[in-house]
């Protein structure tokens, strides 16, 4: 039991991994690639955005960046988890079942 959590976490960890560096790479070539730092580039800037390569390198860009956020909402739900349950009972000390009992 204890070997499947490490090898989903590891799954899990591989899979941050590969975002980010989608994201990261996706960012450094758009900038170089799609809005070039000219004048040239911003005058082309309308026409190359446009193009098959800049709209995959923006896929990568927001895809990543959605993946990535939601691998920290996860982890911080997992987090919040841990710290809201404590061996099974509340780790807040008003107990809202005994008072449903009388």
């Amino acid at each position: 039991m204890l070997s499947n959590v490490y090898q989903n976490c590891a799954h899990l960890g591989i899979m941050y991994l590969m975002w980010i560096s989608i994201h990261y790479t996706s960012s450094h070539l758009y900038t170089n690639y799609c809005t070039p730092m000219s004048i040239t580039g911003y005058v082309l800037s309308p026409f190359l955005v446009n193009t098959p390569p800049c709209q995959g390198l923006r896929w990568g860009i927001v895809h990543g960046a959605e993946a990535i956020n939601s691998m920290w909402l996860l982890l911080g739900t997992w987090f919040a988890s841990k710290l809201m349950i404590r061996q099974g009972e509340p780790s807040f000390p008003f107990n809202p079942s005994s008072t449903l009992k009388k």
